[in-house]
């Protein structure tokens, strides 16, 4: 029966750190493809928001039915909280900058010491890939809670727009009973005369 050596093998190790830096790699562009994502559910949130708030307003001076303008007030509320939470959301706890270092302190420090400069490259490379290890895992958990966190801004956006739908609604059939309303009042009058 053979056994293995345990001395280092130059070509696994190469291939071990270039497996490790691919998949730091691949761990930050994941979590850049979150930041664009949700930039770009900040930037939807804040011009619903605009417009709701813009046309929102107007809706309340034309208001015919108190009731109904209650059911209004009720939904033009929720969309605006969930709206403005959804973007703070987002904000931060995605978008806020946040500490990344792939080099621990004490490991830069080895590697200007002369313990590193003198060793040999596969001792090197072989501190790399528990750097680039600890940095993964690090990632890794970084993105899963930023995408949690984009889960919910998501989630509140949902509330947002659908609460926006709904204002439109409860105004649209406002504004139908009104006309209808003012229709037989009109057609009740012809009938007199």
């Amino acid at each position: 029966m053979r056994v293995a050596s345990l001395d280092p093998q130059p070509a696994t190790v190469d291939t071990l750190l270039q497996a490790s830096v691919r998949m730091v790699e691949d761990e930050r562009s994941r979590g850049a493809s979150t930041d664009t994502k949700v930039g770009q559910l900040v930037g939807f949130a804040g011009v619903i928001l605009s417009i709701d708030v813009a046309l929102g307003s107007g809706a309340f001076e034309h208001s015919v039915s108190p009731h109904r303008s209650e059911v209004f007030v009720a939904f033009f509320l929720v969309s605006l909280l969930a709206l403005v939470i959804a973007a703070y959301v987002a904000i931060r706890g995605v978008l806020l900058p946040k500490k990344t270092l792939a080099l621990r302190p004490q490991d830069l420090d080895r590697l200007a010491g002369a313990e590193l400069v003198l060793a040999d490259s596969v001792k090197l490379k072989h501190m790399l890939i528990r750097t680039y290890g600890r940095e993964l895992v690090a990632e890794r958990r970084r993105n899963d809670r930023r995408l949690s966190v984009a889960n919910r801004a998501s989630l509140l956006l949902t509330v947002g727009v659908i609460a926006v739908a709904a204002e439109g609604a409860t105004l649209t059939v406002e504004h139908s009973s009104h006309l209808c309303s003012a229709g037989h009042a009109v057609d009740a009058q012809s009938f007199k005369h």
